[in-house]
């Protein structure tokens, strides 16, 4: 809401698409429901797709240990294999079985040395500059000063800004 909040007053530039990439443990639901479920943030916000990125080597230990993994596989819409050109022939189709077991509906790519045509894996409406509103709605002031997100002392989170 604070980023909202900043771009209506000009302290950050008009944008037309939102891109969230939690870090790698997280629980896709809640950011979900916040948009999905928030009076404030469903009118501002509308949710598109959940692309989940696989790591083909690391992931049978990952999804055994980790129900966040389990859950981010689960909820998604496209699952992306990545590092597939480290991994073997037999290594990605096992890999591909366990995820066909915990989402049995989601489109299963392929990223090479990390490549993959986003139009693959977002809907058309995402890339679809036509289909933006306008504008968005103002947020109010009294959310824009919300806490920042945290983790534990183990994970970091870094926030990179780019034109």
């Amino acid at each position: 809401m604070r980023l909202f909040s900043r771009r209506g007053d000009g302290q950050v530039s008009r944008f037309s698409r939102l891109l969230i990439q939690p870090s790698g443990v997280a629980d896709p639901a809640p950011i979900m429901q916040a948009i999905l479920r928030n009076p404030i943030m469903s009118r501002a916000l509308r949710l598109e797709a959940v692309v989940t990125t696989v790591d083909v080597v690391h992931a049978a230990g990952q999804l055994a240990r980790l129900a966040e993994a389990r859950k981010q596989v689960g909820l998604a819409d496209c699952l992306v294999l990545t590092k597939t050109d480290l991994a073997t022939p037999a290594q990605i189709d096992a890999v591909e079985a366990l995820l066909r077991r915990l989402n049995p509906v989601a489109p299963i790519l392929h990223a090479v040395m990390g490549g993959l045509d986003p139009a693959l894996m977002l809907p058309p409406s995402f890339l679809d500059l036509a289909s933006v509103e306008p504008e968005m709605p103002r947020v109010s002031p009294r959310f824009a000063d919300a806490g920042e997100a945290s983790h534990n002392g183990q994970i970091l989170a870094v926030a990179v800004t780019a034109d």
